[in-house]
Order: C-alpha cells, then sequence, then structure tokens
C-alpha cells in the first residue's frame, strides 16, 4: 500500500519516521537539535514526498551528520527471534 500521493510504500514510510526519531535522540544528546530542523528541511525540500534512503544519505552528508549512527539506531529497534534487526 503507498501513501496517498506518492510512491513510497509503509516499510520506507516507518523507516524514515524511525530515522528522524533516531536523529533528534542522537542530536538532543549533544544539544544540536537545530541541525535536526536542517534535516526536516532538507528531505522535504530536496526529495518532495519521496523521502528514501538515499534522500537520507544524502542529507546526511550534506549536514555532516553519520548516517551510520542513525541507522544503528533505526536497526536497534527491530529485534527478531535471533536478536539481529530484521526489517
Amino acid at each position: 500500500m503507498n501513501h496517498k500521493g506518492t510512491y513510497i510504500e509503509g516499510k520506507d514510510i516507518l523507516i524514515e519516521d524511525l530515522r528522524e526519531k533516531c536523529l533528534y535522540q542522537l542530536l538532543s544528546k549533544s544539544g544540536e537539535t537545530d541541525k535536526w530542523w536542517e534535516y526536516m528541511q532538507y528531505v522535504h525540500r530536496m526529495c518532495y514526498e519521496e523521502v528514501n534512503e538515499n534522500c537520507s544519505k544524502l542529507a546526511h552528508k550534506q549536514l555532516g551528520l553519520s548516517f551510520d549512527d542513525t541507522m544503528k539506531c533505526v536497526s536497534d529497534s527491530f529485534i527478531s527471534s535471533g536478536g539481529v534487526a530484521n526489517f
């Protein structure tokens, strides 16, 4: 099922929501929540309604953020029966 008006599937929407949540948590630890707003502006301006992994990577790079740190947090949000992220 696609989000109305986009080509993004439910899984992609969930993963982006988690990226945004994780990025906010990481930035709030260092008192840099203003960078979270910059991220939000970037991805929604540059990617329109199709915010996906590639767009997120570009935004992280542009803003000097660690995509790997963000994705580790996202991955840690999912636990399979083997204790490994599975999404």
